[in-house]
C-alpha cells in the first residue's frame, strides 16, 4: 500500500429539474437538508454583507433560516444581492397566512432531475462510489416521491422515496466516460435493473419546535462546520444518520446536541471458526440479531462576537459502545466534557474548535481543528511509560470570496486540510491499553450503515469516517470557482489535489511498544496491519 497523489477535475451537466407539484413550505418547523441551496445562498449573503458565516450546523428549520435572514438588510446592497435575498425569502415562504390560506395538513409532491456525468479517469483508482469530485452523495435523485405533513404549526413530518443509483452498482461509478442518474441506465449503453437502490428512504423524520428551538428525530444527513470538501469534526459523509437532534438558536449563540445510532462493530468486525478475518463480510441476509450499542453523541456551542464578524465554536463528542446493550446514563449528559467521564472501556472522546472571521465584505476566513488523541503536559512520557500512543489530530484552513457580477454572484474558495495518520481510529478498549487485533471491534469514529445488496441476498456494512471525508493520513487542497444566477442556474469548476498515505479506515490501531509510530502524513508504509488485507 503506497502513498499516492491525486488531481481531479470533474464536469457535471444537469439537463432538467422539474417538480410536478409544489408542497406547502410555510411551516416554520420545515427541515432544510445539509445540501440546501437556501443555506448556501444565506452563506453568500452573510459574506457579501461583511458578516461572519451563519451557523453551519445542519440541518436547519425554516424558523432558524428565517431568523438568519432577518439579520440582513435587503435594501442597502446590489441588485444581485437583492435577488439572492428574494430567492431565500421565497423558498422559506413564512409570511403570515389566514385560516383561508392554509392548505390541508399534508401534501404529496414529485420531483425529477436528469443528470449526465462525464469522467475521463476511468482506471481502477478513480472509479467507484467516492473516487472523483461529483461523488455518490452529490447526485440528484432521478425521481422523488415526497410526503410532507404539518398537523399543527409546531410540527412537521417528511418522507422521501427516491429512485437513485445503487452505491455498489455492478457498473462502478466513474468507470465509463459517461454516466447518468437514471438508476436502470447507468451508462448510455447499459440497462440494468440492479442499479436501483432499495435502501431508501434516506430522509424520513418528524420535527417539532417553537420560537428559537427545534427537535428532530428520524433519518437525515448531518454536517457541522463551514468546510467545502468536508468537515473535521462531523462531515456529511454518511448517506444518513438514524438520529435525534435538538438545537436552540437565540441571537449570537447556538447550542446543538445530536445522538446517532449505528450497528455494533461486532456485526462486521469478526473472525470465522478457523480464525480468518471476515472484516466487512456480511452475515447471511437479515437473520442475525443486533448485538450491543454503538452510539455517537456530540454537542456544539457557537458564539457570534465582535459586531457579527467573528464566530467561535467548541465541539465535544464521544463514541459510546456497549457489548451488552446497556447505556450508562452519565454518557448522555448534554453539558459534560466527555473526555472526563474516564470510561475508556465504553467511550472514545474527541474535541474540536472552529474560528470564522470576515475581515471585509466579500471575504470569509475559517479554521478548524480536532484532537482525537494527544499527550497533555504532565502525562507520562514515552520513556517512562515504555510505549507510545499515536497522536491523532487534524486542522483545516479555508477562505471564501464572493462578489456581485453582472446579474449574478461570483463565488470562489480555497481550502487546505491536514490530518494525522491515526485520526478517528482506536481499539475497542475492553482489555485496557493494548493493540487492536485482527477481527476485533473498534471504538473509532468510523461507523457503518447497513445497506442491502442489489440482489437482496446480503447486508453490506458501509463504513465511513464521521469526520473528514478522507480520514487520517491525508493532505488535501481544494480550489473552487463558480457563478450563480439566484434561483435560475449555476456553474462551477473545482481543482482537487490529495496526497494520501497508507493508513485508511481499516488500519488496525496499536500502541508503539514495538515500533516508532508515524506522527506525520502522508505515510509510505505502516506497522499497524490492515483489516482488509486478510
Amino acid at each position: 500500500m503506497n502513498a499516492f497523489k491525486r488531481i481531479t477535475i470533474s464536469l457535471v451537466v444537469a439537463f432538467a429539474s422539474v417538480s410536478s407539484v409544489f408542497a406547502y413550505a410555510g411551516n416554520a418547523q420545515k427541515i432544510f437538508p445539509v445540501e440546501s441551496e437556501v443555506f448556501k445562498a444565506l452563506t453568500t449573503l452573510y459574506i457579501m454583507d461583511g458578516k461572519t458565516m451563519p451557523s453551519s450546523s445542519g440541518p436547519w428549520s425554516a424558523s432558524e433560516l428565517s431568523r438568519m435572514l432577518s439579520y440582513i438588510d435587503r435594501d442597502r446592497c446590489s441588485d444581485a444581492y437583492k435577488k439572492l435575498y428574494d430567492f431565500v425569502q421565497s423558498e422559506l415562504n413564512l409570511s403570515p397566512k389566514t385560516e383561508a390560506d392554509k392548505p390541508e395538513v399534508f401534501k404529496f409532491s414529485m420531483k425529477s432531475a436528469l443528470e449526465l456525468y462525464a469522467h475521463t479517469n476511468r482506471d481502477k483508482l478513480f472509479s467507484g462510489k467516492d473516487s472523483w469530485g461529483w461523488s455518490y452523495l452529490r447526485q440528484k435523485p432521478f425521481h422523488s416521491f415526497i410526503l410532507e405533513t404539518w398537523p399543527e404549526e409546531n410540527f412537521y413530518g417528511f418522507f422521501d422515496y427516491s429512485l437513485v443509483n445503487y452505491k455498489y452498482s455492478v457498473v462502478p461509478f466513474g468507470s465509463h466516460l459517461f454516466h447518468t442518474n437514471i438508476p436502470t441506465i447507468q451508462t448510455p449503453s447499459a440497462f440494468n435493473v440492479r442499479g436501483i437502490d432499495l435502501n431508501v428512504p434516506y430522509r424520513a423524520f418528524v420535527a417539532f419546535g417553537g420560537k428559537g428551538w427545534s427537535f428532530q428525530i428520524g433519518r437525515d444527513r448531518l454536517s457541522w462546520g463551514p468546510g467545502v470538501v468536508s468537515n473535521l469534526f462531523l462531515g456529511n459523509n454518511l448517506v444518513y444518520h438514524n438520529m435525534m437532534r435538538f438545537t436552540t438558536y437565540p441571537k449570537n449563540f447556538k447550542y446543538s446536541i445530536v445522538a446517532s445510532f449505528f450497528p455494533h462493530p461486532s456485526m462486521y468486525a469478526r473472525k470465522d471458526d478457523g480464525g480468518s478475518v471476515k472484516w466487512g463480510k456480511p452475515y447471511e441476509w437479515q437473520d442475525p440479531e443486533y448485538a450491543g450499542i454503538f452510539m455517537y453523541l456530540a454537542h456544539r456551542l457557537e458564539w457570534m462576537i465582535k459586531d457579527d464578524k467573528l464566530k467561535i465554536t467548541v465541539n465535544d463528542a464521544h463514541m459510546y459502545k456497549s457489548n451488552i446493550g446497556m447505556i450508562d446514563l452519565q454518557s448522555l449528559s448534554p453539558a459534560m466534557f466527555y473526555h472526563n467521564l474516564f470510561l475508556r472501556g465504553n467511550t472514545n472522546s474527541m474535541v474540536g474548535a472552529e474560528v470564522e472571521y470576515t475581515p471585509v465584505k466579500g471575504l470569509g476566513l475559517y479554521f478548524q481543528a480536532v484532537i482525537d488523541q494527544d499527550t497533555m503536559p504532565g502525562e507520562p512520557s514515552v520513556k517512562t511509560q515504555g510505549r507510545e500512543e499515536p497522536p491523532a489530530k487534524g486542522f483545516m484552513l479555508g477562505a471564501r470570496y464572493t462578489r456581485p457580477l453582472f446579474t449574478g454572484v461570483l463565488t470562489s474558495s480555497a481550502e487546505f486540510t491536514y490530518t494525522n495518520p491515526y485520526l478517528y481510529m482506536r481499539d475497542d478498549g475492553k482489555k485496557g491499553l493494548q493493540n487492536q487485533g485482527y477481527g476485533e471491534p473498534h471504538m473509532g469514529f468510523i461507523p457503518a450503515v447497513r445497506i442491502v445488496s442489489h440482489d437482496l441476498t446480503d447486508i453490506i456494512y458501509d463504513e465511513e469516517f464521521l469526520g473528514f471525508k478522507y480520514g487520517g493520513d491525508a493532505i488535501v487542497l481544494n480550489l473552487n470557482c463558480g457563478y450563480e444566477v439566484p434561483g435560475k442556474w449555476d456553474a462551477d469548476a473545482t481543482l482537487f489535489y490529495m496526497c494520501h498515505g497508507t493508513h485508511d479506515k481499516w488500519t488496525a490501531w496499536n500502541w508503539g511498544n514495538k515500533f516508532t509510530l508515524f506522527r506525520f502524513s502522508p505515510t509510505t508504509r505502516h506497522f499497524s496491519e490492515n483489516q482488509r488485507d486478510r
